[in-house]
């Protein structure tokens, strides 16, 4: 038996020593971890219950201006600030102008997965795309002995990690209790047009789309977030360890692959400088090619087996309602102008 042992984990420190075993857990790391957590679960319970709702049984008759008061409101809510939507200066603000103001038919076939790889394509992207099993309306039309062990269900609309299910072991699932699951992943409570609040998005029609199961030899699949602003890439968001047990790690990096000051208070970010990616000018160079149609876009990208795939493209980073703080948000607002684009009803009337 070993006299001394060692280990720590995001919150604690154990120590074993001569068999006696001793716990120090930073209050402050434990405190942060747990507003997080609040964070995220408040958010989620004003999504269900408040506004969104509204906007879900209402989104026949709903009104721009209603939306506007939402949107204001859901950006009071989670980031602590009532937004200036008359002269936008941070980037969430400008993030709210473009949804309410910046109609582009280009930007509703990118904002599905299932079409925005026919914008891929035409591209000539073709090696860029993730290999699709079947596009679905519906849980019945699927037929599950068909589709591979390992396989990735998504709502073509719907953002973030609540429209994803990953199945790594199809053999070992409960099949009956993953169409009850992607049959929820369907409710029009959880498409974008009720839960960001883009009113263009009204025209889409959610499906689910069966795509292979991406992973890099270690296991893990980092998630590289580059944000675009008029046609430039400037800066980087490096999800990892979405499914660790000390939760989903968030940093942002500059083109040269250095530590920037952002943080999405949202998650945890642990300051870590993980290896700069070997294709990281092949990714800036797919990101400009496609930022070029667009005022602002993140380009989500994977680089498995030195294969680039472009997961998704991303109109309004956390809904319109990314983590940043206040300074942050200003910061990162200046990169984005919208100076040069006209207001246009996205839907050339005053309702939906």
């Amino acid at each position: 038996m070993k006299l001394f042992k060692f280990k720590k984990d995001e919150l604690s420190i154990f120590l074993t020593l001569f068999g006696i075993k001793f716990k120090y857990t930073s209050q402050k790391k434990l405190n942060k971890l747990y507003n997080r957590k609040i964070y995220q679960l408040e958010h989620e319970v004003s999504r269900l219950t408040n506004g969104d709702r509204y906007i879900w049984q209402n989104r026949e008759s709903i009104t721009i201006e209603e939306i506007k008061k939402r949107i204001e409101n859901r950006c009071y809510e989670i980031l602590g600030y009532f937004p200036d939507l008359q002269n936008p200066k941070t980037f969430n603000e400008k993030i709210n102008w473009l949804k309410l103001n910046n109609y582009n038919p280009i930007e509703n076939l990118c904002a599905d997965k299932a079409t925005f790889k026919e914008y891929l394509k035409d591209k000539s992207l073709e090696n860029c795309i993730v290999p699709n099993y079947g596009v679905y309306n519906c849980v019945e039309e699927i037929d599950f002995d068909k589709l591979p062990e390992q396989v990735v269900f998504k709502n073509t609309i719907t953002g973030g990690a609540h429209g994803v299910i990953i199945i790594k072991n199809k053999s070992k699932t409960d099949i009956e209790k993953l169409k009850y699951d992607l049959n929820t992943l369907l409710l029009a409570i959880n498409d974008t047009y009720a839960s960001c609040l883009v009113p263009a998005r009204k025209e889409i029609k959610q499906r689910l789309i069966a795509e292979k199961y991406l992973e890099q030899p270690d296991g893990q699949l980092f998630d590289y977030k580059i944000f675009c602003f008029n046609g430039e890439p400037k800066f980087i968001k490096l999800h990892n360890d979405r499914f660790s047990k000390e939760g989903l790690d968030v940093n942002y990096y500059d083109l040269d692959w250095k530590l920037v000051s952002l943080h999405d208070k949202f998650y945890r970010n642990s300051g870590k400088i993980f290896p700069k990616p070997e294709n990281l000018d092949k990714m800036l160079e797919i990101s400009r090619k496609i930022a070029a149609d667009f005022p602002f876009v993140r380009v989500d990208l994977y680089d498995v087996n030195n294969n680039i795939y472009v997961g998704e493209l991303t109109f309004n980073p956390g809904g319109g309602y990314e983590g940043f703080s206040y300074e942050e948000d200003l910061k990162a607002g200046e990169l984005l102008d919208i100076e040069n684009i006209l207001p246009a009803n996205p839907t050339g009337g005053g309702d939906f």
